[in-house]
C-alpha cells in the first residue's frame, strides 16, 4: 500500500482506537467484578474517580473495595456487556453508555438465590497520557429479579465440569490454555 491516509482517515482511525480502548476498560471492569480480581482495580477508574451504584455513592475506590470484600455473599457473577456507545467531548473526554446484564448466585434466606440486573453504565471517561479510564460513573437500572436457586449441574451432566470461581482459582487464570 503506497497511499497514505487522509486527515479524515487518520481522525477516524484515532476514534476507532479510542473506542476500542474504552471497550477494553469495560471488559476489564467486568472481569474485575465477576472474578473479584484485585489486580485490575487500578486500571478502571482514575484515582479521584467516583461511582454511584445506588447502594454506594462515593469514591470508585470505595466501591471496588466493597466488591472485593464481597459483603453480600455473591458466589458467582457474570456480566454481559453490550458495545459501548461513545460520544467524544473534546479530545480527552467521552460520554459512554454501556448496556449490561448481570447475573449472580448468592446466599439468601439460608439458601441460594439467582439474581439478575439489567441496566446501563453512564460513564464519563477521560484520557490521560494516552490511557482511557472512568472519571465518573452512574449506574442506571432497568430491571431486577431474585429467585430461589437450586443448581442443576447434575441434570445437565455437568457436575464434574469446570465452574467459575473468584481470582485466582477461576480456570481463566491457569497458566496453560
Amino acid at each position: 500500500m503506497t497511499d497514505s491516509l487522509s486527515a479524515t482517515e487518520v481522525t477516524a482511525l484515532r476514534e476507532l482506537l479510542d473506542k476500542q480502548a474504552i471497550q477494553d476498560v469495560m471488559t476489564r471492569y467486568a472481569r474485575l467484578i465477576d472474578r473479584r480480581d484485585p489486580q485490575l482495580s487500578r486500571t478502571i477508574f482514575w484515582e479521584e474517580g467516583t461511582d454511584d451504584h445506588g447502594l454506594h455513592k462515593g469514591s470508585a475506590e470505595g466501591f471496588l473495595a466493597s466488591v472485593l470484600a464481597n459483603p453480600r455473599g455473591i458466589l458467582t457473577a457474570y456480566h454481559n456487556l453490550g458495545p459501548a456507545s461513545v460520544e467524544f467531548v473534546g479530545g480527552h473526554q467521552a460520554k459512554v453508555e454501556s448496556y449490561f446484564l448481570y447475573v449472580c448466585t448468592r446466599e439468601w434466606n439460608e439458601g441460594l438465590a439467582l439474581g439478575t440486573l439489567t441496566g446501563r453504565y453512564r460513564d464519563l471517561f477521560e484520557k490521560r497520557n494516552g490511557e482511557w479510564r472512568v472519571l465518573h460513573r452512574t449506574v442506571v437500572y432497568d430491571t431486577s429479579s431474585l429467585t430461589p436457586y437450586e443448581p442443576a449441574w447434575k441434570s445437565f451432566g455437568m457436575e464434574k465440569a469446570r465452574h467459575s470461581a473468584a481470582a485466582p482459582d477461576d480456570p481463566i487464570y491457569e497458566a496453560s490454555w
